[in-house]
């Protein structure tokens, strides 16, 4: 804190600081005869030790963790790969139901959707309701559109 005139009271000062406490960057405070400049910084110091103590956790991590990591993403792009196959498949179905295609054709892309939908079940990339509801409403729509 800084006091560039004599002349301030350190019972004003102190209320000046209250009002201003938890917020992070210089004010200048300005009164009848004097002028002070206040800095104060955020939060508490056991909110600054906390932060310092996650810098260092990140900083040590284990091997395994770190293959963990990799082994997510891998797995995590693989089945992105996989459900948008699933979905290009489910639109290629729609759009052979609006340009009224012929059953037969509409038929065999029905069952290689479910066939990958099946896969993607038994791989976990889907769960087991959620391809038992994809199945039901595809084949509910060819049904209503024949």
């Amino acid at each position: 804190m800084e006091k560039k005139a004599a002349t301030a009271a350190p019972n004003e000062i102190r209320k000046m600081k209250n009002i201003f406490c938890r917020c992070m960057s210089l004010y200048e405070l300005k009164g009848r005869d004097y002028s002070i400049v206040i800095k104060i910084q955020d939060g508490t110091m056991a909110d600054q030790k906390a932060t310092e103590k996650k810098a260092e956790e990140k900083k040590t991590r284990r091997p395994s963790a770190l293959k963990r990591d990799l082994q997510g993403e891998k797995r995590r792009l693989r089945n992105r790969s996989f459900r948008s196959s699933v979905s290009t498949a489910i639109k290629a179905l729609e759009t052979a139901l609006e340009k009224k295609e012929e059953p037969a054709k509409i038929q065999s892309q029905l069952r290689e959707i479910h066939s990958i939908v099946d896969k993607g079940v038994k791989r976990g990339i889907y769960k087991l309701n959620k391809g038992s509801r994809t199945k039901s409403r595809l084949s509910a729509r060819c049904a209503k559109a024949q």
